[in-house]
This record gives C-alpha cells, structure tokens and sequence, in this order.
C-alpha cells in the first residue's frame, strides 16, 4: 500500500473524486442532506471567485489513494458531525 510510503508523498495534496460540480450545485446538495426548503438566491453582482470546483486527484491516486466516499455521503457525514458538535456545545452551555 503506497499510502503508507509516507516519504516519498508531497506534503500536499488535493483529494477529490474527480467529478465536477458548479457552486450552485454545491449549494442545492448542501440544502437538500440539511433539509433546507428555502430558495437559493445568486447576486450575480456580487459573485467572486470561481464558479466551478474539481479537485485533481492524480497525485494522491499515483500513492495509491482512491475516493471511497461520494459526495453526497461525505455531506450528510460532515453535516451529521457538525449538529453533533453543536449540541455539545449547548449542552456545556
């Protein structure tokens, strides 16, 4: 398992599933694990930076690392973690 070569490995690298999505799609999936029903409103005149987002994963695939959770998963477990994080921190008040 070449992961664990850590001495050869860059001290960087990009991990993504090689899938592009565009910002608003990052929004909608976001809305939808959080159960958000509310419109998403774009202010095109506000807008900066880049409006699509694909992580190139190359590097960290030549070590021997692949993607082994999708997007829409990874969301509903970071999101999951994040309200449970924040219950803690009511809870210690």
């Amino acid at each position: 398992d070449k992961i664990g070569e850590t001495k050869s490995m860059p001290s960087v690298i990009n991990l993504g599933a090689g899938e592009d999505y565009t910002i608003r799609e990052y929004y909608e999936k976001i809305a939808q694990v959080m159960g958000f029903g509310g419109e998403i409103i774009s202010l095109p005149s506000k807008s900066v930076g880049m409006k699509r987002k694909l992580m190139d994963s190359e590097l960290a695939a030549s070590h021997g690392w692949n993607p082994k959770t999708d997007l829409d998963s990874g969301l509903l477990k970071t999101i999951e973690r994040y309200r449970e994080d924040l219950k803690e921190l009511d809870a210690k008040g």
